[in-house]
């Protein structure tokens, strides 16, 4: 049901909020496909002055989804402008409706947003170094921004399509806890504050062989990382990032970001690639990711984001199942 209604055209509410947002009329549709939250769609508009224009219709068609986070418009609103200074390539914002309107009075039919139409396409390329190195570049640029939109020292990051880079990705070390990072209440309002995940069940997933490792796990998951709050996508993998000429040329999907710990993002990501692409792929990007930062990767992130994958399949074991198992025991014992 979810996906179906994810992939219907919008109806004519949304496209004439849009209409009237972009000065423009829609010529063409296109639905984007594998977005699990939102309906995603691509619009095709001729402007009055004969010009035709791209932009992105993220509607939020789940009523689940609005039911457990009212504010999903709003805070994508706020992160995106955040990013809208920094030179990490993000969709611009166009405008956006969190159904302060009725669609009665010239608001969209759900609450939405429309977004630029950034160049590229995600890619899966793991085992070519360039593309493992893009993918960990792009985070220490993100890691640098700070609250209103700043970031740390500019520098350049050679596989990013014209992003600047922060301090940490200009070779130093992020910052420590309690020197660095952005203090309580610095972000703008709106941006969340990362929260671990409540696992779907609770009791050991059957294919552990060490199911005391999940009863420990769980006792820790919801442990602060001990890492400064920077802006964290919290949803950062492959398939969130567009590549264009071999370069990456947009970050996508910003619904869920929040003010968190670096290594969430780094985790998620490493767990993407472990269970897409293979062991190694996932410990080389982390390694690149802990060169370019200077920073390491945080145990704790490792538990609290197992509970999240593993919680979330339960009965069914992840590819590498042993792996996973090994990952956990290791980052359960370095947190002692």
């Amino acid at each position: 049901m979810g996906v179906e209604v994810q992939r219907e055209r919008p109806p004519r509410a949304a496209l004439a909020w849009a209409e009237r947002v972009l000065g423009g009329e829609v010529t063409r549709v296109r639905a984007f496909t594998g977005g699990m939250t939102s309906a995603v769609h691509q619009l095709s508009l001729r402007l009055a002055d004969g010009r035709t224009r791209q932009a992105v219709l993220r509607r939020y068609v789940l009523s689940e989804v609005l039911d457990d986070v009212p504010d999903i418009v709003e805070r994508e609103d706020v992160v995106l402008r955040l990013l809208d200074d920094v030179e990490l390539p993000t969709p611009r914002l166009l405008g956006s409706d969190g159904l302060k309107r009725r669609a009665a009075d010239g608001g969209p039919d759900v609450p939405a947003l429309l977004m630029e139409r950034l160049p590229g396409r995600p890619v899966w390329r793991p085992h070519e170094e360039n593309w493992l190195r893009g993918l960990a570049e792009v985070l220490p640029v993100l890691h640098a921004v700070r609250a209103g939109g700043e970031a740390g020292a500019a520098g350049s990051s050679p596989g990013v399509d014209g992003a600047r880079a922060g301090s940490a990705a200009a070779g130093s070390a992020l910052p420590s806890p309690d020197g660095g990072g952005s203090p309580a209440g610095a972000w703008a309002d709106g941006v969340a504050a990362f929260e671990a995940y409540e696992p779907e069940r609770y009791e050991p997933p059957p294919w552990l062989r060490r199911p005391k490792l999940w009863e420990r796990a769980l006792e820790l998951f919801q442990r602060p990382v001990g890492e400064p709050s920077v802006l964290i996508h919290r949803d950062y993998h492959p398939g969130n990032v567009l590549w264009r000429g071999g370069k990456v040329s947009g970050v996508v999907d910003w619904q869920s970001a929040c003010a968190g710990p670096p290594s969430i993002d780094v985790g998620w990501c490493r767990l993407e690639l472990l269970q897409e692409c293979g062991f190694e792929p996932a410990m080389q990007f982390t390694a690149l990711w802990e060169d370019l930062a200077g920073a390491t990767y945080h145990p704790a992130a490792e538990v609290t984001l197992l509970v999240d994958k593993l919680g979330m399949t339960h009965d069914e074991p992840p590819p590498l199942p042993q792996v996973h198992e090994e990952l956990l025991a290791k980052a359960l014992a370095a947190l002692g």
